[in-house]
């Protein structure tokens, strides 16, 4: 059977709840293996726990059957990603996110999520080549005006 991606996002889809965004379904295929990677979050994260609940519930599907032959695996896309959607700032409000805006400019703090209409986010934070005695300032940016934005994790 061929692979139908629509299908099986729709599929995903009926397993995960309101709160649940699902980020992607990536295939691969060697010589000798069929591989699917869902990758799923939700506000604050998921465990290890919801990606195996997850995993059984597909599994225990009637349309498994058309999975048979491939390896199929939920986690989260980590915090090691680029950001790619805003409701990564509204899922990890507890988070710093480092912002690049088209300008060049960057921007390391708390982000909001003002518009989602329009867009619009607020970045409380300070430049990434601030001094640690700069006071924390609030930007307010475009979705479409930020270049890059990831997770900054600090140690």
């Amino acid at each position: 059977m061929k692979l139908d991606l629509k299908l099986m996002e729709k599929r995903v889809r009926d397993l995960i709840d309101d709160q649940t965004h699902l980020y992607g379904i990536k295939s691969n295929t060697t010589s000798d293996r069929k591989q699917l990677d869902i990758s799923v979050d939700r506000p604050g994260g998921m465990s290890l726990e919801e990606c195996s609940y997850l995993h059984r519930e597909f599994y225990n599907r009637d349309f498994y059957v058309d999975y048979e032959d491939f390896d199929v695996t939920f986690g989260t896309p980590g915090v090691n990603r680029k950001c790619v959607f805003p409701v990564d700032f509204v899922f990890h409000k507890d988070k710093k996110f480092e912002l690049t805006t088209i300008e060049g400019n960057c921007v390391i703090g708390h982000v909001e999520v003002i518009d989602a209409e329009k867009q619009l986010l607020e970045i409380k934070g300070k430049a990434k080549d601030a001094k640690s005695k700069d006071p924390i300032q609030s930007h307010c940016l475009q979705w479409s005006d930020v270049k890059k934005a990831r997770f900054h994790l600090e140690f």
